[in-house]
């Protein structure tokens, strides 16, 4: 009959756990699910608003560029005292002043360039095209803060769950240290069956000690991720992952090598690269400019001193003949970027393409270790449930029971791991394919 309530003791200390992971799963009130963190992190983070506002930047600067092929017009306004005075003498007659000494010019100015065989408008193109090649790195920031996000929370669950499996380990090895008390004053066991349950009490603290130190640099990471307050605890709710998105890898190569921001703004960057090597070919064009003012000015006859409108207009040549062969210099630096920026490319293609294999070669060992640990799993709760069976026939020792039971407990943290390791993989495979997983519509 003790041996019984033992035995029922054990059994309901070792369900504990899984009762205890399964009430974890439920959510709770305030509490911060995936979605809810991924929206929170890409809101608040600073990393976000930085690249939003130097894709801003480049956008103002193509309107700077775009400014080239307006017409400018500027106001104008100056005095000028002039001297000696200049006079011509005509006899029996009052001096003629040549021009007057108080000088006084107000008068709009407007510029415009007429022609220039398109090295404005291709201006414009180049800044255009390079804001473009700017623009993606709001994406890129934004997933590589998703990633951030996701296995900070992933790692705070996986740690939970552990803590609580070996707070489960330890009270069953504290139960049994204490069982096995009361048989060595009965003579029924030995000193080195409590010295070896000891041991394994004080491995497995050590095991608790490290979990709750990666876990609370896990919470650490979330809060700053978040935004969060120190005081503000991190209630988090949610599952594992433990089915594939059954994505092909030839499918994912294909989504990957068109969504991939990295590759957009290489790609835009070469086009740029192109854009500016014409640019600098049409540095040894003529350009052709005019000129108009419209104003108010002294110093014309009959008198000098009447302040007057006035008005001039006129068009003006330019023809580079000799630049020390600047351009020349500058069109070979063009092709030379051109020609690194084809590269990246290139390059860029051939890594997201070996990222692509290496996220399925994750995800398969996940896969194929998640399956096998469910077996193992359910081989240790076949050695338990035999193990019971013996014990009860009075044909096995409390520590063999022990041993079973600790193994089961083994096997399901070592199922939580795959779970979690499976999980890592599945979002690891959507970040390299390109996929907006943060977005609530893209989950």
């Amino acid at each position: 009959m003790k041996r019984q309530r033992y035995l029922t003791f054990f059994s309901l200390l070792f369900f504990g756990l899984f009762s205890l992971i399964a009430s974890a799963q439920t959510t709770l009130p305030d509490s911060i699910t995936i979605q809810s963190a991924l929206d929170r992190a890409l809101k608040e983070y600073p990393t976000v608003h930085q690249s939003v506002r130097t894709w801003e930047a480049s956008v103002a600067r193509v309107g700077l560029s775009n400014a080239a092929t307006l017409p400018t017009v500027d106001f104008e306004a100056g005095y000028t005292r002039l001297g000696p005075n200049s006079e011509i003498v005509i006899p029996h007659s009052e001096p003629l002043e040549t021009y007057p000494l108080d000088n006084y010019d107000i008068h709009l100015m407007g510029r415009y360039t007429v022609y220039d065989f398109g090295r404005s408008k291709t201006a414009v193109d180049v800044s255009r095209q390079r804001s473009r090649a700017i623009q993606p790195a709001i994406e890129i920031t934004q997933s590589n803060l998703a990633m951030q996000t996701v296995q900070a929370f992933y790692s705070i669950l996986f740690y939970r769950y552990s803590i609580t499996a070996q707070d489960q380990l330890i009270a069953n090895l504290e139960a049994h240290k204490t069982f096995t008390e009361k048989q060595i004053q009965t003579g029924s066991a030995t000193d080195f069956d409590q010295l070896t349950t000891t041991v394994r009490i004080d491995v497995a603290n050590g095991q608790k000690t490290d979990l709750e130190n990666n876990l609370l640099k896990q919470e650490i990471t979330l809060r700053r991720l978040l935004g969060l307050d120190d005081s503000k605890p991190v209630n988090i709710a949610g599952t594992f992952i433990n089915d594939t998105t059954g994505i092909e890898p030839q499918s994912a190569v294909a989504d990957a090598l068109t969504n991939r921001p990295e590759l957009i703004a290489a790609k835009a960057e070469e086009s740029a690269a192109k854009m500016q090597r014409n640019l600098v070919a049409l540095g040894e064009r003529p350009t052709i400019s005019s000129i108009a003012t419209w104003g108010l000015k002294n110093g014309f006859e009959p008198n000098l001193d009447a302040i007057r409108g006035n008005w001039a207009a006129g068009l003006k040549l330019q023809v580079p003949l000799y630049d020390g062969n600047i351009t020349g210099h500058k069109i070979a630096e063009a092709d030379a970027q051109e020609r690194l920026a084809h590269l990246k490319v290139s390059e860029q293609e051939k890594q997201i393409t070996a990222e692509i294999r290496q996220c399925f070669a994750d995800l398969n060992t996940a896969k194929s270790k998640l399956e096998t640990v469910q077996k193992q799993v359910e081989h240790a709760q076949a050695a338990l449930d035999n193990a019971t069976f013996r014990y009860q026939a009075g044909t096995l020792r409390n520590i063999e029971l022990l041993d079973a039971e600790t193994a089961l407990t083994q096997m399901k943290l070592l199922q939580i791991q795959a779970e979690y390791v499976f999980t890592l993989s599945e979002y690891a495979l959507k970040k390299a394919m390109g996929n907006k997983y943060w977005q609530s519509n893209a989950q």
